[in-house]
């Protein structure tokens, strides 16, 4: 009865509940079912009981299978733009957010770029929020995709024009450089690069900005990083 909503209903339950096992090689086979058993009909259910589990007492091997397996489901099933920006940034502010792989991040630049200026705007303002939640220490796959997108649709942070229900952004340009010159001090050299990507096209959409911008520049100009002193 492969095809018998309730067959597949009854057997989601009994897979979701073997990923919670206590035995790794359970939840590991429990979780590649759940994966062959997703469909576009009842992957919001699979993503909103996966996502509550990245945030469960597991270790970091079995946390970074399901965050995988998280943005493989949203990379294979995105039912809308705004469905797959909520989820993916969902993730990347979770317990497993350090796991998010780089292709993941990569399939997230490239959709945005595909999106509508509406879809965009919402995108930047999705993980500005994500980033700015807690500064103190931002996983590299979140700073790597907010500050990117920032880069391209800063001047976005500021615009009113919000989706139904979302919450409006009160925010500036200086506040914006601030953020940036916060997650710049990352110790991952690849933050870094993104940050100072992120700040020189900024540089040019935010004028009264432009000093401030090169002081920060310049103070990597120094960078024992070859990439880091070309950018």
């Amino acid at each position: 009865k492969g095809g018998d909503p309730k067959s597949v209903q009854r057997h989601k339950a009994v897979i979701l509940q073997c990923i919670r096992d206590a035995d790794s090689s359970i939840r590991k086979r429990a979780l590649a079912l759940a994966l062959g058993l997703c469909t576009r009909e009842n992957v919001e259910a699979y993503v909103s009981t996966l996502l509550e589990m990245v945030c469960d007492d597991f270790d970091d091997g079995d946390r970074k299978q399901l965050t995988r397996a998280l943005c493989e489901l949203v990379e294979r099933f995105s039912l809308s733009h705004k469905w797959y920006i909520d989820v993916l940034v969902s993730v990347l502010v979770s317990h497993g957010g350090v796991y998010v792989p780089e292709t993941s991040i990569r399939g997230l630049v490239c959709s945005i770029l595909s999106m509508n200026p509406s879809e965009q705007k919402y995108a930047v303002r999705t993980l500005f929020r994500a980033l700015t939640a807690d500064l103190s220490a931002p996983n590299a796959p979140l700073a790597k995709a907010a500050v990117w997108c920032i880069g391209e649709y800063g001047e976005s942070l500021t615009d009113q024009e919000l989706f139904e229900g979302e919450i409006p952004l009160k925010t500036s340009n200086a506040e914006i450089i601030s953020v940036i010159e916060v997650v710049i001090q990352s110790p991952e050299e690849e933050v870094k690069e993104y940050c100072l990507t992120a700040l020189a096209k900024l540089s040019q959409r935010f004028p009264a900005e432009q000093e401030r911008i090169k002081r920060t520049i310049l103070k990597y100009s120094n960078s024992s990083s070859a990439e880091l002193q070309q950018r």
